[in-house]
């Protein structure tokens, strides 16, 4: 996973704990709360009953899917910027808006809030 990824190896012995993958804790940590963002991931993913029971909450690939949609969020604002991924971006957008009851462009400022967090 470390080369895949590009970031540069330990030194020969070091131990060290790595990279992590993404997470809500600092979109968590400015009040948002935790259902609404799982919320969010349904929305995202359209999950329901016929989605493959793997990837439904709390079962053994639901971390994955938050991973997912956590890493989404963190780079939003650079792929927003950089025109990359844009039915993403624009699905994302779609999904904070029905959310929080907002207008697209406070759906789009918000992402960019959580973006930096």
């Amino acid at each position: 996973a470390v080369v895949l990824a590009g970031w540069p190896a330990f030194i020969w012995g070091q131990l060290g704990v790595g990279p992590k993958p993404a997470t809500f804790d600092a979109i968590v940590a400015l009040g948002i709360d935790r259902r609404r963002i799982v919320q969010m991931v349904k929305t995202l993913f359209q999950i329901d009953t016929s989605f493959p029971i793997e990837l439904r909450e709390d079962v053994s690939l639901w971390p994955f899917v938050l991973h997912s949609v956590a890493s989404a969020f963190m780079w939003y604002e650079y792929h927003q910027t950089h025109h990359y991924v844009g039915k993403v971006i624009l699905r994302l957008q779609q999904c904070v808006k029905e959310e929080f009851s907002i207008n697209p462009r406070q759906a789009h400022d918000q992402l960019v809030t959580w973006s930096r967090a």
